[in-house]
């Protein structure tokens, strides 16, 4: 297996190379928080992630955008997270 610091970079480096786009409301910090958060909680979630990080080969050396797009499990967290923890009243915010 690999350490949470290999998961946390290869988070961020699907953060800052897929295909989802921030408002401008939220930060990358902000949500590779988010995942890691829910990675903790959901400790089935994670096993399935590792599995797929370790099946897929990219542990071995630098990992490239391509890589990263051949991860749908961690496309699909990452993407899950946000929308899960999006704060509707920052973005639209009501009126009286």
């Amino acid at each position: 297996m690999f350490g949470l610091g290999t998961l946390t970079k290869i988070i961020l480096n699907s953060l800052a190379c897929s295909t989802f786009m921030f408002a401008g409301h939220d930060t990358t910090s902000s949500a590779l928080s988010r995942i890691l958060h829910n990675l903790a909680v959901h400790s089935d979630v994670q096993e399935k992630l590792r599995q797929e990080i370790a099946s897929s080969g990219i542990l071995q050396g630098d990992v490239s955008f391509d890589d990263l797009m051949a991860l749908p499990y961690l496309d699909a967290v990452c993407k899950e997270t946000l929308r899960v923890s999006v704060h509707l009243e920052s973005i639209l915010p009501l009126e009286n």
